[in-house]
């Protein structure tokens, strides 16, 4: 998982704390293609979602990040954001 480098990044697991879920794809030669956000309030099952989308992306072009603002679309739902996090494995 990378953690945004921008100053101020909310704790995943903190009840509350709104936080953005990032998912970018990388091209071969560097380039982002794609990049999604997911809204979402922190807690135990936001961390264990981050965990599971790590380890599905783990060893793709696919990046998952948390940032505390996002700098791309932005997803409501949970179920539309894993959706497209698949597409983009493909």
């Amino acid at each position: 998982m990378i953690i945004d480098d921008r100053p101020y990044i909310p704790d995943p697991g903190e009840l509350g704390n709104i936080i953005y879920v990032t998912a970018q794809k990388r091209g071969k030669n560097g380039n982002v293609k794609k990049r999604i956000a997911l809204r979402i309030f922190g807690g135990t099952h936001t961390v264990e979602m981050i965990e599971r989308l790590r380890r599905e992306t783990d060893g793709s072009c696919i990046t998952i990040s948390i940032a505390a603002e996002p700098e791309c679309e932005v997803v409501g739902h949970e179920r539309e954001f894993l959706k497209i996090v698949k597409k983009m494995m493909k």
